[in-house]
């Protein structure tokens, strides 16, 4: 926001010198514009706009944090259920065929290390 403020300041001056008040142009009479300017608001608008999408970003961000926690969760509820239902089965004397991927999904996977891995990828994608 300093930046913003400079701005408006160096643009209300440019304006007061423009519109020939009194106290404006005495200070510096060459700098009056003869009308076509080379300071804009565009300036100021585009670092609203710049403001505007830095604070997308870092919401954007959050937002995939947020989604990365739930599946983390999901993940681990999932893992759970499947073991306790695994559990009821062999107490109830159901057998299934033997399948590695249900002994996979039954294993528990320690978000620590999901989140240490993808750090570690970013970084390593990181320009």
């Amino acid at each position: 926001m300093p930046f913003v403020y400079l701005h408006l300041a160096i643009f209300g001056a440019w304006i007061a010198i423009n519109l020939g008040l009194d106290w404006a142009s005495s200070f510096r009479p060459e700098l009056r514009d003869p009308g076509d300017g080379g300071f804009s608001g565009s300036d100021i608008l585009s670092t609203f706009v710049l403001i505007s999408q830095n604070r997308l970003s870092a919401s954007s961000e959050r937002r995939a944090d947020l989604d990365l926690q739930i599946s983390l969760l999901t993940e681990h509820e999932i893992t759970r259920l499947l073991q306790i239902m695994g559990a009821v089965a062999e107490r109830m004397g159901i057998e299934f065929p033997a399948n590695h991927e249900m002994k996979e999904l039954e294993q528990h996977v320690e978000p620590s290390r999901v989140l240490d891995m993808l750090e570690r990828e970013s970084k390593s994608t990181a320009p």
